[in-house]
């Protein structure tokens, strides 16, 4: 959170802000110079049983820090098939033989991606008059095997950013 400026997950007399301090030993329960994420979490809960609609800043505070000092946990869900079956029939088992698939075919994924990369830059959808200027893009990306820096500079320096 924000009010940890070093990290350690506890919120120190010194790194608290003013609307803290006042109360800074009161929260402090167990007296070690430090709110960690328990007792902030236990400040949090009271307050938001016991006070009114509009918390304190010093509240709030407590509250945001409470909540982004939680650990994330993860749970295993349900498990994932990850194979499948391209539109042409090919079939791969995970996501590895589905990446040496879409390589097999790069000028389609580079086709696609400054499709969609030009789409975001103008917000303007692709026309059919656009066809040509995409192409003529997908060619000057493939003379150097269509690198993502490359393919931005060539959107960015095309008539369809430019004009559109």
């Amino acid at each position: 959170a924000y009010m940890d400026s070093n990290g350690d997950g506890r919120i120190t007399l010194d790194e608290a802000p003013a609307g803290l301090k006042a109360g800074f030993a009161f929260i402090d329960q167990n007296g070690d110079g430090g709110i960690d994420l328990s007792e902030a979490q236990v400040m949090a809960d009271y307050n938001n049983n016991n006070s009114s609609p509009t918390p304190a800043p010093a509240e709030a505070q407590l509250q945001e820090f409470a909540s982004y000092s939680q650990p994330t946990t993860y749970q295993n869900g349900p498990k994932v098939d990850p194979s499948g079956q391209t539109a042409d029939g090919k079939a791969f088992s995970d996501i590895r033989e589905f990446k040496k698939l879409l390589l097999e075919k790069k000028e389609q994924v580079a086709r696609n991606f400054i499709s969609q990369l030009v789409v975001y830059a103008t917000g303007g959808e692709i026309q059919f008059a656009d066809r040509r200027e995409i192409e003529a893009l997908v060619e000057q990306a493939s003379q150097t095997d269509y690198p993502v820096r490359t393919v931005i500079h060539l959107v960015v320096q095309s008539k369809l950013f430019r004009y559109k």
